[in-house]
């Protein structure tokens, strides 16, 4: 099949699915970004994705039958372990991230490119989206006796609980941390605490009064957690 340059995408143009374009045009930029996610996500392989953007050029009922598959990974647990939960996660804290992604305060190799060229609307349809699923139980342990009580020593000591509530559950645009991956929760305070994720200097702040043991302590901890009560499994 014949290629469709930039000019003519920018132009309302259709791809016409040659997937070696030179210069990518953008929808091609997204089909890239979006086919690493569903990779990433363990959803297709390959090509198998097929030309499908979250773009204006591709009709909104092809993409929304792709966020759907893309969300259709069992049970929502990802394939990686610092790959974080988004389904069940708290719909202020997905927009805001999405939103930081975007803006590049906040960035990482495989969403930076995704967020990059979504819209506001785009972003609060996929944070509406994501939230309404229900939270998988990724069957964690829960935390040794010692390792509960140096955690709830640090999460005491930096007031944990007056933003991410009782069960560390999150609320709005605060995280629930409860349940959530233990690889991906150390990594993130790690992040946060040398300065590699910048997108909330508050919790920089916090995670530079704990000790890396604590932070460890606090991973192992949050992910074993279990939230009594709610809706949706959340």
């Amino acid at each position: 099949m014949g290629a469709v340059s930039t000019s003519q995408v920018e132009e309302g143009g259709r791809c016409q699915g040659n997937i070696n374009c030179v210069p990518i045009c953008p929808v091609q930029a997204k089909y890239n970004a979006g086919k690493s996610l569903a990779v990433g996500y363990g959803v297709y392989s390959g090509d198998e994705v097929g030309h499908v953007v979250m773009g204006n050029v591709i009709p909104t009922d092809t993409r929304d039958a792709y966020l759907s598959r893309v969300a259709a990974i069992e049970a929502g647990i990802p394939q990686e372990k610092t790959t974080p939960v988004i389904w069940g996660q708290n719909e202020g804290y997905l927009y805001l991230n999405l939103r930081d992604f975007n803006k590049g305060s906040r960035k990482n190799d495989l969403m930076s490119p995704i967020a990059a060229d979504l819209s506001k609307d785009d972003m609060k349809a996929l944070a509406a989206y994501f939230t309404k699923l229900a939270w998988p139980n990724l069957q964690q342990p829960s935390a040794a006796k010692d390792v509960s009580t140096k955690a709830l020593t640090a999460v005491g000591s930096i007031g944990c609980p007056s933003c991410h509530l009782d069960q560390l559950q999150g609320d709005g645009t605060t995280a629930r941390l409860a349940g959530q991956q233990s690889a991906y929760l150390k990594q993130t305070m790690l992040a946060f605490r040398d300065g590699s994720r910048g997108n909330n200097p508050g919790m920089s702040d916090l995670m530079k009064a704990i000790s890396p043991e604590d932070i460890d302590a606090i991973s192992q901890y949050a992910a074993g957690l279990q939230i009594l009560g709610g809706s949706n499994g959340r």
